[in-house]
């Protein structure tokens, strides 16, 4: 069974990011995200149709999540800037950034962490 269109491209978004140094990069949400990380979900409206018959035509929203430790509150800024600029370079021109959302104080359960959501939209094409 071929695997979706939706999932290759969170496949390759993944590949992407996997070059930020020291970062690691989950495909999916874990149940705890344990800093640093990148985390990628999907964003809304996740999947807009704009041709569907023969030929399946869409665009494909994604977040990377990014991930900081925020016991340190200047420190954690400086890293969340950072990395939202590193994951900005490894996206490149493969993906459309929308956005950048200012980092937020998140609790996980275990700890709080910051988090900036960096919103993608893709085209995909079902050749």
């Amino acid at each position: 069974m071929p695997t979706a269109l939706a999932t290759d491209a969170r496949d390759e978004l993944a590949t992407l990011l996997a070059t930020v140094t020291g970062y690691k990069v989950h495909k999916v949400a874990p149940n705890a995200p344990i800093p640093p990380c990148l985390v990628i979900v999907p964003d809304t409206p996740w999947i807009v149709p704009e041709r569907i018959g023969t030929v399946l035509n869409y665009r494909l929203r994604l977040k990377v999540l990014v991930v900081v430790d925020s016991r340190n509150n200047a420190a954690a800024l400086v890293k969340m800037e950072n990395a939202v600029e590193a994951v900005a370079v490894a996206i490149g021109d493969t993906f459309i950034i929308d956005q950048i959302s200012p980092p937020q104080i998140t609790d996980t359960g275990s700890s709080a962490v910051l988090v900036s959501e960096v919103s993608t939209t893709s085209h995909i094409i079902d050749a």
